[in-house]
């Protein structure tokens, strides 16, 4: 194989359906192993379910690109059906768990530097310092705080309490994003006029699971029971509350997830995909 002092571009289409945090992680050892033979651009699509979204996907690459389907499928009929679509545009497709270094060597033609550096891809390179800037950013500007600047953000995510503001915020901000969130308070008003920059999402959830998720929150206090928290885990006060969110939702016309029975990584792959509607981009650090 040859070695090239030119670096060689691949673009790397990375689609899960999931959240794409496996495919994401393995994304990042390929980069760390080839980084001074090829320079990866990286796109990410998460909650890959259906053939229509698989062929709307592949609309969008180049047929017989320097391009790579790199995918992580349970379903082995979209498995068979986007590896046929691939090679039918000329494209590789790699499932993310066979061997995949030895695919992109074969693809590039390049030398595999075996046994590489351990723990190469977690060095302290612009990458690692921009996520923590965007994680400091986001914990800042949790539960309402420091709004002043919340136009810096990528993401504003409203909701009432105990909606997974907080997870999903910090999830998304170790993809990349810079998050804030605001808490949702039934008959307070929530001026969002001068919100220009941010993707601005709305998490609703099952009025009888919110109740069960406070009440569990709030015993893990040992609190007394009281009017006021009584009136936290009434379902009567809290489908006002949701009621009062949704129509705050509505009257913006911001995008509404329902996070009932859904773990973090799927609403943040939900939010992700908003994100890129609007903006035409997904971020991804590795």
């Amino acid at each position: 194989m040859l070695n090239l002092t030119e670096k060689i571009k691949i673009k790397l289409y990375l689609i899960s359906d999931a959240s794409g945090e496996t495919v994401t992680t393995i994304a990042k050892a390929i980069a760390a192993q080839f980084e001074e033979q090829i320079e990866m651009t990286e796109y990410l699509w998460p909650l890959v379910r259906s053939k229509n979204t698989v062929n709307d996907i592949l609309s969008e690459i180049e047929p017989n690109s320097n391009s790579i389907v790199l995918y992580t499928m349970l379903d082995v009929e979209l498995r068979l059906y986007l590896e046929k679509k691939c090679e039918s545009i000329g494209i590789l497709a790699i499932f993310a768990l066979e061997n995949v270094i030895n695919e992109l060597a074969n693809f590039a033609n390049v030398e595999i530097r075996h046994g590489g550096i351990p723990g190469k891809y977690k060095k302290l390179d612009a990458n690692y310092y921009k996520r923590i800037d965007i994680l400091n950013f986001t914990l800042q500007h949790d539960d309402g705080h420091d709004f002043k600047d919340v136009n810096e953000a990528d993401i504003l995510i409203l909701g009432v309490s105990r909606t997974s503001k907080s997870p999903t915020s910090l999830y998304l901000a170790q993809r990349g994003y810079k998050v804030a969130n605001l808490p949702i308070i039934n008959g307070v008003e929530a001026n969002l006029s001068d919100i220009k920059k941010p993707i601005l999402i709305g998490l609703t959830i099952s009025a009888e699971i919110l109740s069960q998720i406070r009440s569990n929150r709030l015993n893990s206090y040992n609190l007394n029971v009281n009017k006021e928290v009584d009136n936290y885990t009434e379902i009567d006060n809290i489908k006002a509350e949701l009621s009062y969110a949704l129509e705050i939702f509505r009257k913006n016309k911001i995008p509404i997830i329902d996070v009932s029975r859904k773990a973090i990584e799927e609403v943040a792959a939900e939010i992700i995909n908003i994100y890129a509607a609007k903006k035409g981009e997904y971020k991804i650090l590795l």
